[in-house]
C-alpha cells in the first residue's frame, strides 16, 4: 500500500493530521523490516516449493496407479476370455457326457434285454 501511494496509484484520503499519517508512510522500512519481509517471502517461496514437490509426487503416484489399474484391467480382460473358453469347454464335455449317457442306457437296455432273452432260453 505504502509502494502505491509514492507510486501515486492510491489516493491518500484526507485527514487532519495529514503531515503526521504522511510522515510515517514516507519513512522507509528498516533493516529489521526489510529482513522480516524477506524471510517472509522466503518462507512463501520454501511453501511453494513443498506444494510443488508435493504435487510432482502425488501426479507420479496417481500415473503409477492408473498404470497398475490398466495392468488389471488387461489381466481381467485375459480371465474373462479364459474363463468363457472354459465354459464352452465345459458344454461341450457336458454334451458328450449327455452322448455317453444315451449310449450307456442304450446299451444297458440291450443287456437287460439280452438276458431276458437268454434265460427264457434256458427255461426251455
Amino acid at each position: 500500500m505504502r509502494r502505491m501511494r509514492r507510486e501515486g496509484l492510491l489516493m491518500e484520503p484526507p485527514s487532519d493530521t495529514s503531515d503526521q499519517s504522511r510522515a510515517s508512510d514516507d519513512i522507509p522500512p528498516s533493516p529489521l523490516q526489510m529482513l522480516m519481509e524477506r524471510a517472509r517471502e522466503a518462507q512463501l517461496d520454501q511453501t511453494a516449493e513443498n506444494d510443488n514437490s508435493w504435487v510432482r509426487t502425488t501426479l507420479l503416484r496417481i500415473a503409477e496407479l492408473e498404470a497398475a489399474l490398466e495392468r488389471s484391467n488387461f489381466e481381467l480382460q485375459a480371465l474373462r476370455k479364459q474363463n468363457r473358453e472354459m465354459e464352452q469347454t465345459l458344454e461341450i464335455v457336458d454334451e458328450e457326457n449327455a452322448k455317453i449317457r444315451r449310449e450307456m442306457d442304450r446299451t444297458n437296455t440291450q443287456l437287460a434285454t439280452f438276458t431276458t432273452w437268454v434265460q427264457s432260453r434256458q427255461l426251455l
